[in-house]
């Protein structure tokens, strides 16, 4: 699949930039064939008009220093009066090209005569007057525009096998976030498959055992009536998790901002989980005194706090605390979460963010944890324009440090 959107977004790259090169190749050639031309009907026009006035030597003079220039001067019927030294085509043959120009009606343009290519200008002062006739031989011309052609194309060419490598180093460079996300969506419904097939795995178990005794009563099997229930509970908990970041992912989830007490609404949210602490044997500590107004999503920020501080109380163990402290800043609110657990090994940092992640496996299902909610704290901090960061000790404990912007 990345193979053909590579190669499509290198023809794309190709096909544009030379679709482009070819339009302003064709300007470029076409401006300075226009350009050359109106040169030459230039020095024409000067020989012509000195002529006419009377200045022969200043004409010939002219024509010199433009080897290419010349000119004759004939009657009427197209008989020779003058020339320019060095005509490029013999004497006799002035009456056939100048009775061809005659007849043409034109006064300046192009003349194919004995093979050769010439530019003119005829003057005239009055249809009983002498006609002056003014040439350049137009293969110089013709000559230069070729080479330049020939310039166009070559230059074309190689910048087109400039184009098709630089068109794959940046296909390749645009197709690794798309792989990186392709990956991360493979993982996470591998991830979410294997979540979900533990519980269903558990509750049809359950489901044989009691279908298995259909004499005993409900009492008598409650054990395994609590499991189904219990593991109901936690793969709604893990549907729930999983929409929402889904939504988070397509942007369908949206805050309700408004102005609140952060205090307040931290000391609530977290009333809940002290006995939660309790029955762990950790001691929470709350240091939430200084009073704060804050714009956002108050029940996204309850349930950034809840996260955090319920992660922490889960993987303290008994004899430990977790303290969590705000520090209210001139432009800025610090909400931290420290625990005395086991901490985290330094490789393991960058990854606790990622969904389905977790330190310890082992422990993490025994606590009901599915890996998902440090990924929608993370979600949370940076829809408010925070920033989330973690520090750890093995043996030491763990610290989340959340920084909310107060604007």
């Amino acid at each position: 699949m990345f193979r053909k959107l590579k190669l499509k977004l290198t023809l794309i790259n190709v096909i544009v930039f030379g679709l482009i090169f070819i339009f302003f190749s064709i300007e470029i050639y076409f401006l300075t064939e226009w350009g050359v031309g109106q040169e030459s009907d230039r020095v024409l026009q000067a020989v012509a008009f000195q002529l006419s006035n009377g200045e022969p030597g200043q004409a010939i003079e002219l024509s010199r220093r433009h080897a290419n220039v010349f000119y004759i001067i004939v009657t009427p019927s197209g008989d020779l009066v003058a020339s320019s030294p060095g005509l490029p085509f013999a004497s006799n043959s002035v009456k056939e090209l100048s009775s061809a120009i005659i007849r043409s009606q034109q006064s300046r343009g192009l003349l194919e005569f004995d093979h050769e290519t010439y530019r003119f200008q005829m003057s005239r002062s009055s249809p009983n007057d002498n006609i002056t006739l003014v040439f350049t031989n137009n293969n110089a011309n013709r000559g230069a525009l070729s080479r330049l052609q020939n310039a166009l194309t070559f230059s074309g060419l190689a910048a087109l096998l400039v184009v098709l490598a630089g068109g794959i180093f940046m296909a390749n460079r645009a197709l690794i976030p798309v792989k990186n996300s392709w990956q991360r969506q493979k993982d996470f419904v591998a991830d979410a498959s294997h979540e979900l097939r533990t519980p269903l795995a558990v509750i049809q178990t359950n489901l044989e055992l009691v279908r298995g005794n259909p004499e005993k009563s409900v009492e008598s099997q409650e054990r395994w009536l609590d499991n189904i229930q219990a593991e109901t509970q936690r793969m709604a908990r893990l549907v729930d998790d999983l929409l929402f970041l889904a939504r988070a992912d397509s942007e369908q989830a949206t805050l309700n901002i408004s102005l609140f007490p952060l205090d307040a609404a931290l000391r609530e949210a977290l009333q809940p989980l002290e006995p939660v602490a309790v029955n762990h044997g950790a001691d929470l500590e709350l240091s939430l005194d200084k009073p704060v107004d804050f714009r956002g999503d108050a029940t996204r920020i309850k349930q950034l706090a809840v996260i955090l501080v319920d992660n922490a109380i889960k993987y303290t163990p008994a004899g430990g605390s977790v303290k969590v402290q705000m520090a209210v800043l001139e432009k800025q609110v610090e909400f931290t979460v420290a625990d005395t657990g086991e901490g985290i090994a330094s490789e393991d940092l960058p990854k606790v963010f990622e969904r389905f992640y977790r330190v310890d496996k082992s422990r993490s299902r025994d606590s009901g944890s599915s890996g998902l909610g440090l990924s929608i704290a993370q979600w949370i901090v940076s829809q408010h324009r925070g920033a989330i960061k973690v520090s750890s000790q093995p043996g030491q404990g763990t610290t989340f440090r959340v920084i909310l912007p107060r604007s």
